[in-house]
């Protein structure tokens, strides 16, 4: 059937009828059976312009996008009017993904359309500079090339820069560098252009930091020939604040233990003390009962009491004050404090610097995490380390 017949058919009447009527989609159907391919294109055009949510406009200018895309003969105003739909949906929210191909599309059709600068605008927007720099060329405009091209070039830059900090920070946290790691997360969330991932990252980061001076972890340890000993233990620099209150170092929930109940302080070099901080229930000195904020030192060893019933056996012994939680709700526990190295199994040890946990190690290997890193891992939650038969895992 010839053209001149198609328009006399009825079904092209219907068509016509149906796009006056507004029934964009009716009236595609009724032009694809006249075989009117660009009318067909031009309604589902229409159709994504009263489309209010995003995708399914996209869908129809896909449809648009596939009639148009191999059609030599495509008038240069339709191929403009569906470039410029798909660039007004991009320009109309943030850009995702899945957004590049809808870009490159617009680019292809605008290019064809002969409009340089909105198929410029549509390469830039899917990230494909070279192209639009092509488009500008071609067309003369060679101020805008030149802003192209440095902003590529500042692209470039920063695109360097992030993924040299983001290097950084993983580095440093696989070495057990976690301050470190904390400031080059920082300096990429002031820089990045989307800074949503360092963001989280930061944030997570900054949850496992321990930094108030104490540490606590399982440590199991063995020797040739011997069973593992596993022990939950409490490293801190004194003082050391024991009670049920949040506030408190040493958190101890039983029933007759006060707020802040005591204070366990670094009195001189090696030398410890005890000072009861107005407890209701009391605290107790081998047997004897401490005077209402009182404070008594701490030699070689004996049995501090908590109240009534927790009782907690002690020893001073080269610059450490340990004691063993022996009853109540965390029995079993051993505390530690010194502000000196505190010996851990094995060639271990742990010292706070500024209030930061951190193991060293002499001589042998040190792994954190199963990665093999040197001595001087500053701790944080999670941490899995380990020195020969011996292993710290940070609660």
């Amino acid at each position: 059937m010839s053209g001149w017949l198609r328009r006399l058919s009825a079904t092209y009447r219907t068509a016509v009828a149906a796009e006056a009527a507004g029934e964009y989609i009716e009236a595609a159907k009724a032009y694809a059976l006249c075989d009117e391919r660009h009318k067909v294109a031009e309604m589902h055009i229409l159709e994504a312009g009263r489309r209010a949510v995003p995708g399914s406009a996209v869908g129809e200018l896909l449809v648009a996008v596939n009639l148009l895309s191999d059609d030599r003969e495509a008038p240069a105003l339709l191929l403009k009017r569906l470039g410029e739909a798909l660039l007004r949906l991009l320009r109309s929210r943030d850009l995702i993904d899945s957004d590049r191909e809808l870009a490159l599309h617009a680019g292809r059709v605008l290019a064809r359309a002969d409009e340089p600068v909105l198929a410029a605008e549509a390469f830039e927007r899917a990230g494909d500079v070279e192209r639009a720099v092509e488009v500008l060329t071609q067309a003369g405009d060679i101020d805008r090339v030149e802003r192209l091209l440095a902003e590529q070039a500042r692209v470039r830059e920063q695109t360097a820069r992030e993924t040299e900090l983001h290097a950084a920070y993983e580095s440093a946290l696989l070495l057990g560098r976690r301050d470190e790691a904390y400031a080059q997360l920082r300096t990429l969330c002031e820089v990045a252009k989307d800074a949503r991932e360092p963001q989280r990252l930061a944030d997570e980061l900054r949850r496992k930091l321990l930094t108030s001076g104490q540490v606590e972890l399982w440590l199991s340890s063995s020797t040739p020939g011997s069973e593992t000993v596993r022990e939950r233990v409490l490293l801190a620099l004194p003082p050391l604040l024991v009670g049920r209150g949040e506030e408190c170092g040493l958190l101890l929930g039983d029933p007759g233990v006060s707020r802040q109940h005591v204070r366990l302080s670094s009195v001189s070099e090696g030398c410890f003390a005890v000072t009861d901080l107005g407890s209701k229930n009391g605290t107790f000195l081998d047997g004897l009962q401490l005077s209402e904020k009182a404070s008594l030192p701490l030699r070689h060893e004996g049995e501090l009491g908590i109240g009534q019933h927790l009782r907690m056996p002690f020893t001073v012994e080269s610059s450490v004050l340990s004691l063993q939680l022996r009853t109540g709700m965390r029995r079993g526990l051993n505390v530690r404090l010194s502000t000196e190295l505190l010996p851990l199994p094995g060639r271990l040890g742990l010292r706070f610097a500024t209030g930061r946990p951190v193991v060293q190690s002499e001589g042998e290997e040190l792994r954190l995490n199963g990665q093999r890193v040197p001595s001087g891992v500053q701790l944080i939650r999670g941490d899995v380390v380990e020195q020969g038969a011996v292993r710290l895992e940070v609660l």
